[in-house]
C-alpha cells in the first residue's frame, strides 16, 4: 500500500482584536514624556512601534496592565491620523508578513471585537 503524502494548510490567526500585551512587559514602553508606545519589528526588521492612544488608557484593560495592540492598530489605522494610520498599517502588515514567513497559507485576520 503506497502512502499518500497530505498538503495541511496552516491557518495564521495570531491577528486578533483581542490579543493583548503587558504594560510592564517588553513590547511596551513608557517614554520620558509620558507616552507609552508598544514596539514591534517592522517588515525589514527594524524597530518600529505605535502610540498607545489616550482613548485606550481610559479602558478596563488597560487599568489592569493590558493592552490590546492590535485593537489599537486597527481602530487607528481607521480613525488615525494620516502618519498613524501609516503605522498602524504597517504594525498589521508586519504581523502578516511575519506568519506568512513562518509558513502560513492563509491568514484570520479577527476584528468581531471592533466591527
Amino acid at each position: 500500500m503506497q502512502s499518500k503524502q497530505e498538503k495541511f494548510a496552516i491557518i495564521g490567526e495570531n491577528i486578533h482584536t483581542t490579543r493583548i500585551v503587558l504594560r510592564d512587559g517588553k513590547r511596551h514602553k513608557t517614554l520620558q514624556n509620558g507616552d507609552e508606545i508598544i514596539l514591534y519589528l517592522d517588515k525589514s526588521g527594524n524597530q518600529n512601534n505605535i502610540p498607545v492612544p489616550g482613548w485606550f488608557k481610559k479602558t478596563q484593560p488597560y487599568e489592569q496592565g493590558q493592552v490590546k495592540h492590535f485593537m489599537i492598530a486597527v481602530l487607528e489605522a481607521i480613525n488615525g491620523d494620516k502618519e498613524t494610520q501609516q503605522e498602524c498599517a504597517s504594525f498589521v502588515q508586519a504581523e502578516a508578513l511575519r506568519q506568512i514567513r513562518a509558513g502560513a497559507d492563509f491568514l484570520d485576520l479577527n476584528v468581531d471585537e471592533v466591527s
